[in-house]
């Protein structure tokens, strides 16, 4: 191994001490302050026929959405699964998302340009975006935001 692929590679493990082993009592002791903060910090698997759907309506239109991960899961973050049926929603992202198309065809209509998603693609939303989800036919994307907590910071509910 080159002298330098060897410093890198050393430096990865250093950084990633769950991965490579080194440290165990660091990667022990962060594990525990995890749970500590986050009490249902374990691995869990959301089966696709379990996942409970609600309608969510803005302006208007409605979608049905499930909210898979978020408090009391995670503290962190919030992660789902949307389905928008020909629809168009006006909304403005207070959280930053990610979000993965499963199904159909969004697009997304902000500053004035058009982002179209299909299965397969990843779309990029910076907390604060004004757009409108566009869905000419049945669309369904999975999400993940941050923070979880976006509405309470806004003194809003979700919809």
């Amino acid at each position: 191994m080159r002298p330098h692929v060897r410093a890198a590679w050393r430096e990865s493990q250093v950084r990633n001490p769950i991965r490579s082993g080194v440290n165990s009592a660091h990667a022990r002791r962060l594990r525990e302050q995890t749970n500590k903060e986050n009490p249902t910090s374990e691995v869990r698997l959301y089966k696709r026929d379990a996942l409970e759907y609600k309608t969510s309506t803005v302006d208007g239109t409605t979608t049905q959405v499930c909210r898979a991960i978020g408090s009391p899961v995670c503290t962190s973050m919030g992660a789902g699964h949307e389905i928008l049926e020909t629809v168009q929603v006006p909304w403005t992202t207070l959280y930053d998302e990610v979000i993965f198309m499963t199904e159909g065809e969004l697009h997304i209509h902000a500053d004035g340009k058009t982002t179209t998603g299909v299965p397969g693609d990843i779309i990029w939303l910076p907390k604060g975006t004004e757009l409108i989800y566009d869905a000419p036919v049945r669309a369904a994307y999975f999400y993940a935001l941050y923070p979880v907590d976006w509405a309470a910071q806004n003194g809003i509910e979700e919809p």
